[in-house]
């Protein structure tokens, strides 16, 4: 009987845990996966925070469905150190403004460790002009914003913002 109160105990306990580890449910949360080679295309819009340890970048992404614009948030850190290091409660969030901003996307990325020497980027949803418009009427420039903590390297968040991106709502 001890052994199975114990085992419940456990079950319950970790499944209690779990809400408290998961990624806010407002957000579609994403992998980490292999950006593309630097320097970025000429259509991604970035911000580059640059260390001795690491980078984070941020940029926004200009591209066309073949009927409109779409747009795309990217993060990219980098590990400049020999040692990896962990990544946690990254976001990747677009805006579209003028004031007061609106945010139309809202995307958070799964915690993940990062090997010495290598970078990794998530890429937020995808959104199309229309969709901004729909969102923000008046809207005229989109932005995508970012922020994560990596303890190895800094006591505080990191956060970027990038650059500004014109559209004609």
């Amino acid at each position: 009987m001890k052994k199975i109160t114990g085992g419940l105990v456990a079950l319950l306990t970790g499944l209690l845990m779990v809400p408290a580890l998961a990624q806010p449910a407002s957000a579609a949360v994403r992998s980490w996966a292999t950006p593309v080679a630097y320097p970025y295309p000429g259509n991604w819009h970035c911000t580059e925070r640059d260390s001795s340890t690491h980078s984070v970048d941020v940029c926004l992404i200009n591209s066309h469905n073949g009927v409109e614009p779409v747009y795309k948030a990217v993060m990219i850190a980098w590990n400049h150190r020999e040692a990896g290091f962990q990544m946690r409660a990254a976001v990747i969030n677009m805006w579209a403004q003028p004031s007061p901003s609106k945010q139309v996307r809202d995307d958070a990325c799964l915690d993940s460790g990062l090997s010495g020497g290598y970078r990794a980027a998530c890429y937020g949803s995808a959104i199309t002009l229309s969709a901004v418009c729909a969102a923000k009427p008046n809207a005229t420039t989109v932005t995508a914003n970012g922020a994560i903590d990596i303890p190895a390297v800094s006591t505080t968040r990191i956060t970027v913002a990038g650059p500004r991106v014109a559209v004609n709502c």
